[in-house]
């Protein structure tokens, strides 16, 4: 058997230079309001600024186009620079201080790609403001120029160094949840074990009806916080039967209907189990609802339709599949079509028909097929 616990997947990123824009123009929309509103030759200088805006957002398609392109923060770097170049032409008018458009676009490529690409970025602001205050503003060379190239360049390291600690940082918490959730997952594997070996007629059965759960989760396209919810559950779902006498469980015949009700109370024994573990608490909905049915027949709750938790409703088809696939003491297996059918029989008795469907359909491909399963 292959390691069935997928580590929890931390996904980490650097700061988001399309989050930056769409911040930029909330602002810029602002004050183009207030240009329009209260200055002189408002609607001219609203137009340039709309100008400017229309090429930031043109600059996040870029930003995407160039996703897999392994030189994209030096292309982004002289795209942003080039706007700004565009933005001083455009804002000088009304707007003095335009070196901070230059800035904004160093500090924007320093967060998101690293130092060199922000250093890049600021040696091309640098040059081009100094050829912008020599040539266009015809203003001479001055330690003004100068100082603000030292800004620059100060700027793209100080955020670059910054952006290069978080993402260490982070890549740090994220090494030690994943230690810390594969000794949770070792953890519960040794439980699952150790339930399988003493109810030996079902030896294997909470390896494979995870392994369905999943199946039936991904096809549902659920996020990675439900199917971890799920796969915990789907494990831990008979924990509660810690708590059944041995004569119960391992009996080879039919359980007398006071044997069934001490059988029917290991969902709540579980539970209680289980409440005061914080990081198990995504597992409780399947542990304490899984012999729920959809038509509120079932057990502990009575609970109806969408009122059961829908972890507990993919992993109920999961589970009346095996046990039905499986020998029993009682009973020969199913074949899969008959398990099929019997499970088509109890759509909207026993069964979610939305989550039956997404069943079927996995089943077809083949429960191997599924991402977040690993055997061992």
């Amino acid at each position: 058997m292959r390691r069935m616990f997928q580590e929890l997947n931390i996904k980490y990123h650097h700061f988001s230079i399309e989050r930056a824009i769409v911040l930029a123009l909330g602002l810029l929309v602002l004050w183009l309001i207030a240009l329009m509103t209260f200055m002189e030759n408002g609607k001219n200088h609203a137009v340039n600024l709309a100008f400017v805006s229309v090429l930031m957002v043109l600059l996040i398609g870029l930003t995407r186009a160039l996703l897999k392109n392994k030189y994209q923060g030096y292309m982004i770097g002289f795209a942003a620079v080039m706007i700004a170049v565009i933005g001083y032409f455009r804002l000088s008018s009304f707007f003095v201080h335009t070196e901070i458009i230059f800035t904004l676009a160093i500090i924007g490529v320093s967060a998101r790609w690293g130092t060199r690409q922000g250093i890049f970025a600021a040696i091309l602001a640098m040059t081009s403001n100094g050829l912008l205050y020599v040539f266009y503003e015809q203003m001479g060379v001055d330690f003004e120029i100068f100082a603000i190239g030292g800004f620059f360049l100060a700027s793209a390291f100080i955020v670059g160094v910054l952006s290069k600690q978080r993402e260490a940082a982070l890549k740090a918490h994220a090494e030690m949840n994943g230690q810390l959730n594969q000794t949770y997952n070792e953890t519960l594997r040794s439980l699952v074990k150790a339930l399988d070996t003493r109810d030996s007629e079902t030896g294997g059965h909470s390896e494979r009806v995870t392994l369905i759960a999943l199946s039936i989760a991904q096809q549902l396209n659920l996020d990675e916080k439900q199917i971890q919810q799920i796969h915990w559950g789907a494990l831990l779902h008979d924990v509660g039967k810690i708590g059944i006498p041995d004569y119960i469980l391992r009996k080879p015949g039919k359980l007398t209907d006071e044997e069934w009700e001490i059988m029917r109370s290991h969902p709540q024994t579980g539970y209680e189990m289980l409440k005061g573990i914080p990081f198990l608490a995504p597992a409780l909905d399947v542990v304490l609802h899984h012999h729920e049915r959809y038509d509120g027949a079932g057990y502990p709750s009575g609970l109806t339709g969408m009122a059961i938790p829908l972890s507990a409703r993919i992993f109920a088809i999961a589970d009346s599949f095996d046990a039905m696939t499986n020998d029993r003491p009682y009973r020969k297996a199913f074949t899969r079509d008959e398990a099929i059918a019997e499970i088509n029989r109890c759509i909207n008795k026993q069964f979610d028909p939305i989550v039956v469907d997404a069943f079927l359909f996995s089943e077809k491909q083949g429960w191997t097929e599924n991402p977040h399963y690993k055997g061992e």
